[in-house]
């Protein structure tokens, strides 16, 4: 679900990518205001010279297209997957910790729910429900699944959704499903994401203008030149507010995940079925059918064949389990798909 990406002149891009390189390259060229070329380039600016303007704008378009191509390795990144182990795994650590924590929590008020029936409280009951909200929208259902990061943790919330449901595992089978989604459900999904995209570039470019800034600093230092011609407090300043900048950005992203992720799940909840009719099947209507032709499906796009050589899923035998299940007959029960023997 993270490898759609925009088109490079649509709506999604030019919020996307585009704007935020052009707000980096302002930011920029005021940074370096006090050298010739960017000096002598806000004053072509200023007096609207076309000609400049319009390179300017297409080196801007340049480097939007070179951030998209980073797209997927920098969501990875904020995700935690390219963490170093020396710090991934205490922040998973303490992040499952945090994880078994709400969990217990909820047990435990959800036991007393069932005790206390109407005696239970009123304040109780709002915290029973916000733990399990914001459980279900910023981590994932089991420890195993934890990422380092919250931004990592609420993309896995979702991803892990259609696994959690149905037994497909959500990352292989998007593509997939993605094909049966009708086209306005897809732009939706996209328009949902596109505010990520933005969030999550300018976190990227306001950490490049901290790194620029302080490397001003560091280079006027190396130079020995004296602090009183040199603007030092104010490049300090452009350092300092371009972390702050860029966790602010990093932190409402993560806030902007579930709107996203609510319509993943909801393509999921409404187009696996489509997803099964496409492939040839039909759907079994017992649950754990289901799940075990999900999960059959997921691994074979995982592993494609088992060990033995055999295909883990295949059109003739889905189409038989869903008959079973319907006609209950001694002979077909016995060949349906065994749920045990195909988990992930």
């Amino acid at each position: 679900m993270l490898s759609t990406l925009p088109k490079l002149a649509d709506r999604s891009f030019i919020y996307g990518f585009y704007l935020p390189t052009l707000l980096f390259s302002i930011v920029a060229l005021i940074l370096f205001q006090d050298c010739p070329a960017a000096k002598g380039l806000l004053d072509d600016l200023a007096t609207k010279e076309i000609t400049k303007a319009a390179y300017v704008l297409l080196m801007v378009w340049v480097m939007a297209i070179a951030l998209l191509t980073l797209n997927n390795p920098l969501y990875r990144f904020l995700e935690g997957y390219t963490f170093p182990i020396w710090l991934a795994e205490p922040l998973k650590a303490r992040n499952r910790e945090s994880l078994q924590k709400a969990l217990d929590e909820i047990k435990a008020l959800f036991q007393r729910r069932n005790m206390e029936q109407g005696k239970f409280p009123p304040a109780d009951l709002r915290r029973y429900r916000i733990l399990r909200r914001d459980t279900a929208n910023g981590m994932p259902s089991t420890s195993s699944d934890v990422l380092p990061t919250d931004f990592g943790n609420a993309i896995r919330a979702f991803e892990l959704y259609s696994r959690d449901i149905y037994g497909a595992d959500g990352v292989w089978v998007w593509l997939r499903l993605a094909t049966v989604i009708p086209k306005d459900v897809v732009e939706q999904i996209q328009d949902s994401r596109t505010p990520i995209d933005f969030l999550i570039n300018c976190c990227l470019y306001s950490f490049a203008i901290a790194a620029l800034a302080f490397g001003r600093v560091i280079y006027a230092g190396f130079r020995q030149q004296p602090i009183v011609t040199t603007p030092v407090g104010s490049w300090l300043a452009f350092s300092a507010g371009g972390l702050l900048v860029a966790y602010l950005f990093y932190c409402w992203a993560v806030t902007r995940v579930p709107a996203w992720g609510n319509w993943v799940m909801t393509a999921y909840d409404c187009y696996l079925p489509a997803l099964a009719k496409q492939l040839g099947c039909e759907l079994p209507p017992a649950e754990a059918e289901r799940i075990a032709f999900w999960n059959a499906f997921s691994r074979q796009l995982i592993y494609r064949r088992d060990p033995d050589g055999k295909l883990a899923f295949s059109v003739e035998r889905a189409k038989f389990a869903a008959e079973a299940e319907k006609t209950k007959t001694p002979q077909a029960i016995a060949l349906t798909i065994n749920v045990e023997n195909d988990t992930l």
